[in-house]
């Protein structure tokens, strides 16, 4: 592929989200996602990721996808915006013909709450990003989400939890800093807890996986 037809693919598909690398041409300068994070989700998961089934929620570009389905994995990416979806069909094309392979990846263009779950199957692990602040994102009196927001969320982490029990979410973002008290509380009630990972300059990790065994409430 061509570093003009790649350059002109950028121009036309921005602006961009996620940032990452096509043949030394970056498709944005925001550092909060993409290439600069992926170590640090990527250690959350097993070393060997071939055959896994994993479910990227709000795949944006299709990066995190990209990067598991080049792997091995079985990816279902869900993207239910026009501009994104469009880009991420743009990156599947391009890491396919970059390592000349066909990557199995399934792009669906649905919200995060209009998925069927059940329907969907089991996942080894289900990427949550930043999804569940965005559902209902409506808000009520004093900045608050509304009753509906709020059930409408623990609804879909509930539907989540039923499908994986392994769940990471990246609360990186500022302005998801006050919501990790409540993403926490959230999964706390579907028998999840949090396992925070900070690092220096790096993202702020939670990752969660099914209560056994009576430990309920305790970290790492």
């Amino acid at each position: 592929m061509k570093r003009k037809e790649i350059r002109k693919a950028i121009d036309k598909l921005g602006p961009w989200y996620q940032r990452y690398d096509m043949d030394g041409l970056w498709t944005t300068d925001n550092m909060l996602t993409g290439e600069h994070v992926w170590p640090e989700i990527r250690s959350l998961m097993d070393d060997d990721l071939q055959g896994a089934r994993i479910l990227d929620i709000g795949a944006n570009a299709a990066y995190y996808s990209t990067q598991l389905a080049l792997e091995g994995a079985d990816v279902i990416a869900v993207e239910p915006a026009t501009l994104y979806h469009k880009q991420a069909r743009w990156t599947i094309h391009y890491f396919e013909q970059k390592h000349k392979t066909k990557l199995p990846i399934q792009l669906i263009k649905k919200t995060a709450s209009e998925l069927d779950y059940e329907g969907l199957g089991w996942f080894d692990y289900i990427l949550a990003i930043s999804v569940i602040y965005f559902i209902g994102r409506g808000k009520g009196k004093e900045g608050k989400y509304s009753e509906e927001a709020l059930a409408e969320q623990k609804r879909v982490v509930s539907e989540i939890c039923n499908q994986t029990d392994k769940v990471i979410v990246r609360t990186r973002n500022k302005v998801l800093y006050s919501s990790v008290a409540y993403y926490n509380s959230v999964f706390l009630e579907n028998e999840f807890y949090m396992l925070k990972r900070i690092q220096a300059k790096r993202p702020t990790m939670l990752y969660g996986r099914l209560i056994k065994d009576g430990d309920y409430g305790k970290e790492e």
